[in-house]
Protein backbone atom coordinates (compact mmCIF):
# COMPACT_ATOMS: atom_id res chain seq x y z
CA UNK A 1 0.00 0.00 0.00
CA UNK A 2 2.77 2.63 0.70
CA UNK A 3 4.53 1.82 -2.79
CA UNK A 4 0.93 2.44 -4.66
CA UNK A 5 -0.18 5.69 -2.66
CA UNK A 6 -3.06 6.07 -5.38
CA UNK A 7 -4.72 2.75 -4.64
CA UNK A 8 -5.94 4.30 -1.78
CA UNK A 9 -8.72 6.28 -3.62
CA UNK A 10 -10.19 3.33 -4.11
CA UNK A 11 -11.03 2.46 -0.48
CA UNK A 12 -14.01 3.65 0.81
CA UNK A 13 -13.90 5.69 4.22
CA UNK A 14 -14.82 2.70 6.59
CA UNK A 15 -12.02 0.80 4.90
CA UNK A 16 -9.32 3.33 5.30
CA UNK A 17 -10.47 4.27 8.69
CA UNK A 18 -9.69 0.67 9.68
CA UNK A 19 -6.46 0.85 7.80
CA UNK A 20 -5.03 4.14 9.53
CA UNK A 21 -6.06 2.56 13.07
CA UNK A 22 -3.17 0.46 12.31
CA UNK A 23 -0.99 3.25 13.52
CA UNK A 24 -2.00 2.28 17.32
CA UNK A 25 -2.02 -1.36 16.54
CA UNK A 26 -0.21 -4.06 19.19
CA UNK A 27 2.22 -4.98 16.78
CA UNK A 28 5.23 -3.40 16.14
CA UNK A 29 4.98 -4.59 12.91
CA UNK A 30 1.71 -3.45 11.95
CA UNK A 31 2.42 0.09 13.38
CA UNK A 32 5.59 0.11 11.01
CA UNK A 33 4.06 -0.86 7.96
CA UNK A 34 0.93 1.46 8.81
CA UNK A 35 3.21 4.23 9.08
CA UNK A 36 5.29 3.74 6.22
CA UNK A 37 1.61 3.70 4.21
CA UNK A 38 -0.23 6.89 5.99
CA UNK A 39 3.38 8.53 5.40
CA UNK A 40 2.54 7.81 1.19
CA UNK A 41 -0.81 8.36 1.61
CA UNK A 42 -0.47 12.05 3.39
CA UNK A 43 1.90 12.77 0.60
CA UNK A 44 -0.12 11.83 -2.39
CA UNK A 45 -3.67 13.44 -0.51
CA UNK A 46 -1.96 16.57 0.00
CA UNK A 47 -1.64 16.44 3.89
CA UNK A 48 -3.31 15.23 6.76
CA UNK A 49 -6.63 17.16 6.91
CA UNK A 50 -7.17 15.84 3.47
CA UNK A 51 -6.26 12.03 4.29
CA UNK A 52 -8.60 12.74 7.53
CA UNK A 53 -11.41 13.94 5.46
CA UNK A 54 -11.66 10.36 3.70
CA UNK A 55 -12.19 8.74 7.03
CA UNK A 56 -15.01 7.75 8.50
CA UNK A 57 -14.37 9.03 12.40
CA UNK A 58 -18.14 9.70 13.41
CA UNK A 59 -19.63 5.89 13.12
CA UNK A 60 -17.19 4.63 15.42
CA UNK A 61 -15.57 7.22 18.23
CA UNK A 62 -12.95 5.52 19.69
CA UNK A 63 -11.85 4.52 16.61
CA UNK A 64 -11.96 8.15 14.96
CA UNK A 65 -10.40 9.47 18.06
CA UNK A 66 -7.21 6.62 17.76
CA UNK A 67 -6.44 8.31 14.31
CA UNK A 68 -7.38 11.69 15.21
CA UNK A 69 -4.67 11.45 17.86
CA UNK A 70 -1.98 9.22 15.88
CA UNK A 71 -2.44 11.57 13.36
CA UNK A 72 -1.67 14.45 15.77
CA UNK A 73 1.26 12.95 16.87
CA UNK A 74 2.79 11.80 13.83
CA UNK A 75 2.44 15.25 12.18
CA UNK A 76 3.21 17.62 14.92
CA UNK A 77 3.75 20.81 12.34
CA UNK A 78 0.18 20.34 10.48
CA UNK A 79 -1.19 20.50 14.37
CA UNK A 80 0.25 23.37 15.01
CA UNK A 81 -1.41 24.95 11.54
CA UNK A 82 -4.61 23.28 12.67
CA UNK A 83 -4.69 24.63 15.62
CA UNK A 84 -3.88 28.56 14.25
CA UNK A 85 -6.37 27.61 12.02
CA UNK A 86 -9.13 26.39 15.03
CA UNK A 87 -8.58 29.72 16.97
CA UNK A 88 -8.50 32.34 13.96
CA UNK A 89 -4.64 32.95 14.01
CA UNK A 90 -4.59 31.37 10.05
CA UNK A 91 -6.63 34.54 9.14
CA UNK A 92 -3.69 36.87 9.80
CA UNK A 93 -2.80 39.10 6.25
CA UNK A 94 -0.44 37.39 4.51
CA UNK A 95 -1.64 33.65 5.51
CA UNK A 96 -2.65 31.74 2.17
CA UNK A 97 -6.06 30.24 3.09
CA UNK A 98 -6.19 26.55 3.82
CA UNK A 99 -7.70 24.56 1.34
CA UNK A 100 -8.92 21.83 4.04
CA UNK A 101 -10.04 24.06 7.37
CA UNK A 102 -10.95 22.57 10.90
CA UNK A 103 -14.30 24.99 10.14
CA UNK A 104 -14.77 22.17 7.50
CA UNK A 105 -15.85 19.70 9.27
CA UNK A 106 -15.77 16.34 12.21
CA UNK A 107 -12.39 14.90 10.81
CA UNK A 108 -10.37 18.55 11.00
CA UNK A 109 -11.60 19.28 13.91
CA UNK A 110 -11.17 16.34 15.39
CA UNK A 111 -7.71 16.45 14.81
CA UNK A 112 -6.97 19.88 15.58
CA UNK A 113 -8.65 18.77 19.10
CA UNK A 114 -5.79 16.10 19.13
CA UNK A 115 -2.97 18.44 18.38
CA UNK A 116 -4.24 20.75 21.21
CA UNK A 117 -3.89 18.09 23.56
CA UNK A 118 -0.60 16.80 22.74
CA UNK A 119 0.58 20.20 22.80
Amino acid sequence: LAEQAAAAEEFGPAALSRLLVGLVDRSATVRSAAGLAVDAWHKHFGGVLALLGRCDVMSDEAMGDAIGSSLAARYGTEGAAAIADWFGAGERAGKKEPTVSVTSGAAPALFARHAVALM
